[in-house]
């Protein structure tokens, strides 16, 4: 759990900007528009992909997890923030300890890379 935890955060990271900026417009865009993302968070769109695919699987739990929420969200501002992504995983660890089937599916979404 503590890998895939911290497996999750590296590919979110730099797709986190994005994520979120979408998740607020209620839009999901499965392109990328590189003018959107902040040149930090510059990725593959393959990278993206599957940065949008985890998040869409986390997303419900994350919602309901507030420090993991608010994690995110501070990632999103300042994705290199050491603390916010030590928060983040740790928020992590706590949604994956409750959910079986979330842990199977993103250890596959992580394996297909």
């Amino acid at each position: 759990v503590p890998t895939l935890a911290q497996s999750t955060v590296q590919v979110l990271t730099p797709c986190l900007p994005l994520l979120l900026r979408t998740e607020t417009a209620s839009a999901i865009d499965y392109g990328v528009d590189q003018s959107l993302m902040s040149p930090i968070a510059v990725v593959s769109e393959d990278h993206f992909r599957l940065g949008q695919s985890i998040w869409e699987a986390l997303w419900p739990s994350i919602t309901a997890d507030y420090e993991a929420k608010i994690a995110a969200q501070e990632i999103a501002k300042t994705p290199n923030s050491p603390t916010w992504q030590s928060t983040f995983e740790q928020g992590l660890i706590t949604i994956f300890k409750k959910d079986a089937d979330l842990v199977q599916n993103l250890a596959k979404l992580l394996e297909m890379t």
